[in-house]
Formats: C-alpha cells, sequence, structure tokens
C-alpha cells in the first residue's frame, strides 16, 4: 500500500495523472523500471541538448537534431526510436506532459536549405506511434489532444502547376496549420498546409483534412466533411 502510493505521487509530481486504482503492484513495478530508466536517460541526454531542460522521460533510440533549438517540459515521454529534429528558425517546443510515441517524427524543416518555421505543442497532448509532424510552414498543436497511430501533419506542398518542369524543381508552397485544444485526430488522419481546426473537433480514422474545421464539429472521409457536432452525438 505504502509503496503504491509513493509511485502514485511520484507519477503525479512528473506527468499530473494518478495510477489506476486496478493496477496492480507488479505492473507498478514494471512502470517504475521502465519509466526510471527514461527518466535517467532524460536527465543524462538532456543536459547535452536541452534548452530550458525540464525533469522528462527519454527512451532508447531517440535521436534529436538541432538540440539548442529543443525546448522541453517537465514529464514530457519520448518513447523508443523517436526522431526530433528543431532546425527551423522558431524551434520546436513541447508543453508539460507532452507524448511522443513511439517511431514519431517531428520535424521542423524538410530540407536545411530552407529552414521552416517550427513546431509547438500543446502541455498533455499525446503525439501518437509513427505520426509525422513537418514545421515547414508552422505548426501549432494545442493542449490536451489525442492524436492516434501514423498520423501526418505537414505545412508544406511541392509548387506543381508548370508541367514542362520537374516538381521537384518548382520550390515549396507553406502555410501554418493550426489545432486547437482537446482535438482528436483518429489513426491515419492527414492534415495538409493551411488547416485550422477549432477547439474540441473529431476527426475520423482515416480522414483527409484538406479545409478548416469548426469548434466542436465531427468530420471524416476523404476528403473530410462535416458529418455532426459533438452535442449530437
Amino acid at each position: 500500500m505504502v509503496a503504491r502510493l509513493v509511485m502514485d505521487r511520484a507519477y503525479w509530481a512528473l506527468r499530473r495523472r494518478h495510477l489506476p486504482d486496478d493496477m496492480a503492484l507488479s505492473e507498478i513495478v514494471g512502470l517504475a523500471g521502465r519509466r526510471g530508466g527514461q527518466l535517467i536517460r532524460g536527465q543524462t541526454w538532456g543536459t547535452r541538448y536541452l534548452r530550458g531542460s525540464a525533469p522528462h522521460f527519454r527512451g532508447r533510440g531517440v535521436h534529436v537534431v538541432a538540440a539548442n533549438k529543443l525546448v522541453v517540459g517537465p514529464g514530457v515521454v519520448f518513447e523508443d526510436s523517436v526522431t526530433i529534429d528543431a532546425t527551423s528558425r522558431d524551434g520546436i517546443v513541447l508543453g508539460a506532459g507532452v507524448t511522443v510515441g513511439r517511431g514519431a517524427s517531428v520535424m521542423g524543416s524538410g530540407v536545411v536549405s530552407e529552414p521552416g518555421i517550427g513546431i509547438t505543442v500543446g502541455e498533455g497532448t499525446a503525439i501518437g506511434m509513427y505520426n509525422v509532424v513537418w514545421g515547414q510552414g508552422g505548426v501549432h498543436i494545442g493542449a490536451q489532444c489525442l492524436l492516434g497511430p501514423h498520423v501526418v501533419i505537414v505545412s508544406e506542398d511541392h509548387a506543381a502547376g508548370d508541367v514542362t518542369t520537374p516538381i521537384n524543381r518548382q520550390g515549396f508552397v507553406r502555410a501554418p496549420i493550426v489545432i486547437g485544444d482537446d482535438v482528436w485526430l483518429g489513426a491515419g488522419v492527414v492534415v495538409t498546409s493551411g488547416v485550422t481546426i477549432g477547439n474540441g473537433a473529431i476527426i475520423g480514422a482515416g480522414s483527409v483534412v484538406t479545409k478548416d474545421v469548426a469548434a466542436g464539429d465531427v468530420v471524416g472521409g476523404v476528403p473530410a466533411r462535416v458529418l455532426r457536432g459533438r452535442a449530437h452525438q
């Protein structure tokens, strides 16, 4: 009982979440071992590469580029095999309690010769497994958002208007993406450049979002269209 209470308080201090009441002691011990190793790695490597570093968790195989432009809030979790490239004008800022899932790539720029704007993520947001977030045109993701696995958020398109010139020589068209607070993006969602998604919206799995989504709307499809409001669920 005492061990559980201690672990719960420690978890709350770092993640602002309580452990489930029905979680077995053996599971708590296993979690403590995993998170303990991640915390040690986070503290060890954090002193080398983080600006404004706070206690955080770092899994195995995490790769960080342009560390001097990465800001990490307290309790952030980098799961295994995450890539963070903060090369960009404004860098990458991750708020308190953000989770970056296994295999995700969060990139401030696409090519070094044309640095992007950067990325900000609000507190408590979960970036899912194998997500791709590219901040060339600027990406802001609000607080307490849920991003399912394999979500793609790209704030840049290739220019392709000249059929006589290869697409890879026509440059880029960039526009910011803004995602509000408490937004849920289902598995496999794609958000294209220039889109704004309002607070509390839900985007169905597999959708391609090419236009703005109003606060509280539930949308789905390719391209995504309004299905209903959350008040009518």
